[in-house]
């Protein structure tokens, strides 16, 4: 390729940017002092090495190229036909027999007849050029040879058909179909490899006029390879396709044996991207061993949160259901409630309405609430609720009022003591929250095939917040336990709220349960969906035990090195993805797929409590609200 590069280079110093039509109108060019006489046929006849070193036109140097690319393709390259551009014939007529004064004359004529180039001319080996095999129409492309593979972790492909980012694909080898993961897509070019060639070629050309540069440009996939589908079932990867293997697509039905999908009683979330199939979840596999929805403020967690639980209150008894207790922290889902679709099925409770029985309560209860409390303020309280207990032993229930009354009484109490724990109860007294019943009672909250919802979008006060969180999920995974309330779900939106990683104890009252839900409660039916916009912030060992994850677009990298750190089936290819993924999309990875899956979600049943674009809301507003207060040149 050498002297190829020099012969172009020399004539594009000569030349510069003269064209065709120049080299007609002038006739002749005056070449360099004792550049020798040659004739373009001579030229094509001659062997690579004997190339004249002098001047010559542009045309002539397309032709010297276009001989190049015919034994290329002898020597088994494939590459693009396209049709040739007609040859000049240049006709050389010494003036000057003495060498030292040599001209050449240069005669362009019209172009109707091509030069016949000899097939059997020998031309310096191209290097570096891959040899890539013609595949079938019905193929994506053909397995090729590059530093990393191909190898047991994945390969890469020429693309000769259309195929995107996230799609599967497929190798047929010895030991089977494997199935590999399109990671990226990246185009090459022979020709902009080398950047000085680049850079001096365009001081004076461009490139494309000067080389055949299209024909040596072809797009690469690589792909990460996640198994090998046999009959006897699907297995790890233990060698490598062979370069010249054709990459092929992979049908519905192997996909989605290969995904372990549920087409017959699955949750419906949507479609596999790239693919004609239903991303349809197996209940157990998605939810039992906890599940995660992880992304961005913007990015569709609620709207996907919404299709899932759209699907659970829609299934019947013969395929299975369960009871969903969700916290709605921002009153995103509670227009569920006047959904004709699942009418009867779904009840809110505001904040107003929930009510701590105090009863129920330890003194270690108490101290969580009150961290100020010391060790033995803690004791004192835990003898006179053991006594007021005694009292009430006949199942009454006993109130704040009743229990202020009894420290009151306390003859063994100090002045001090009893000063300070009326003063932390006159702090729960002021929350309005705890009073002599539950409300709602947990015995009977919860139905298969319904859901409840706390609304907790009215409460400003964290603490209250995480209050009723904490008792409320203590409550019904103790009674869980005994078997006194059905399986169930219970979805914790903005978790990290509510399961703070790395927050001191009494600013995190309900993190002990979250992960104690976390790590025991599949046990026991006791199922966990966190949802969350910040994972960094959300406790490691809860996020951890989700062996089920979808996720959205997370673009922090905080977030996705926590995501990570927490999901062992996460590369660093697929993370790129992530960062990448568009509103409604998602990748499922964990427990409910065998593999990370691409999907994109579908449409909701029901209508969005959210959904009205900020200038709509904005004009309804301020129509509700008659007119505006004031207008701003008021203020001037």
């Amino acid at each position: 390729m050498e002297w190829l590069v020099s012969a172009a280079k020399k004539n594009m110093d000569t030349f510069k940017d003269k064209t065709r039509d120049q080299l007609e109108k002038e006739g002749k060019l005056k070449p360099k002092p004792g550049a020798p006489i040659v004739t373009a046929s001579q030229a094509a006849g001659q062997p690579a090495p004997s190339i004249s070193s002098g001047p010559q036109p542009r045309e002539e140097i397309a032709h010297i190229f276009d001989q190049v690319k015919d034994l290329n393709m002898q020597q088994g390259v494939q590459v693009q036909k396209i049709e040739s551009a007609p040859d000049v014939e240049a006709q050389l007529e010494p003036h000057n027999t003495t060498p030292e004064s040599t001209e050449v004359s240069i005669e362009v004529e019209e172009p109707v007849a091509q030069a016949q180039v000899s097939q059997t001319q020998t031309a310096p080996e191209v290097a570096d050029v891959p040899t890539i095999t013609a595949s079938k129409k019905d193929t994506l492309g053909t397995v090729i040879t590059t530093p990393e593979g191909p190898s047991v972790g994945g390969f890469s492909f020429v693309i000769n058909s259309k195929v995107s980012r996230g799609q599967f694909v497929g190798v047929k080898t010895e030991e089977g179909l494997l199935i590999a993961l399109i990671s990226n897509i990246f185009k090459t070019n022979k020709y902009f490899e080398n950047a000085g060639m680049v850079q001096e070629f365009s001081k004076d050309a461009s490139m494309f006029a000067a080389f055949p540069v299209k024909e040596w440009e072809y797009t690469l996939a690589a792909c990460k390879a996640l198994g090998v589908f046999t009959p006897n079932g699907i297995e790890r990867v233990s060698f490598p396709p062979a370069p010249g293997h054709e990459v092929v697509e992979v049908d519905s039905e192997t996909l989605n044996k290969f995904l372990g999908l549920d087409q017959d009683k699955g949750i419906d979330l949507g479609m596999v991207q790239q693919h004609n199939l239903k991303a349809r979840f197996n209940m157990t596999k998605m939810i039992q061993k906890h599940l995660a929805i992880l992304a961005i403020s913007g990015a569709g967690k609620s709207y996907t949160t919404a299709v899932l639980l759209e699907e659970l209150l829609s299934r019947t008894i013969e395929v299975g259901r369960v009871a969903i207790f969700m916290i709605d922290n921002h009153g995103e889902y509670v227009s569920l409630e006047k959904e004709p679709l699942f009418d009867g099925q779904v009840k809110v409770y505001n904040v107003p309405e929930i009510k701590i029985n105090i009863s129920h309560m330890s003194a270690r209860s108490f101290a969580a609430l009150l961290p100020q409390m010391s060790s033995v303020q803690v004791r004192v309280l835990s003898r006179v609720i053991a006594a007021i207990r005694q009292k009430f032993k006949g199942g009454e229930s006993y109130g704040l009022d009743d229990l202020t009354s009894a420290i009151d009484t306390d003859e063994k109490m100090t002045a001090v003591t009893k000063d300070a724990l009326k003063g932390w109860l006159q702090e729960l007294i002021t929350m309005d929250l705890f009073a002599k019943a539950d409300n709602p009672v947990p015995e009977t909250l919860l139905e298969q095939g319904k859901m409840i919802i706390f609304n907790l979008n009215e409460e400003m006060s964290l603490q209250k917040k995480q209050l009723i969180v904490d008792y409320f999920s203590r409550r019904l995974f103790d009674l869980r336990r005994q078997k006194l309330c059905p399986p169930y779900l219970e979805v914790i939106e903005e978790a990290h709220n509510f399961c703070p990683e790395k927050t001191k104890q009494e600013f995190a009252i309900s993190r002990k349960i979250i992960e104690t839900l976390a790590r025991e409660g599949r046990k026991f039916y006791a199922n966990l969906c966190l949802i969350s916009q910040r994972p960094v912030q959300l406790s490691t060992t809860a996020l951890s035990q989700c062996n089920t994850q979808i996720i959205m677009r997370v673009t922090n990298p905080y977030d996705l090195d926590h995501i990570k750190r927490s999901a062992e089936a996460i590369s660093g290819g697929t993370m790129d993805i992530i960062s990448g993924l568009r509103v409604g999309e998602a990748l499922v990875i964990g427990e409910a797929a065998k593999y990370p899956t691409f999907i994109k979600v579908r449409k909701r049943k029901t209508s969005e409590s959210h959904g009205k674009s900020l200038e709509t809301y904005a004009q309804e507003f301020e129509k509700e609200k008659g007119e505006p207060v004031a207008e701003g040149r008021e203020f001037i």
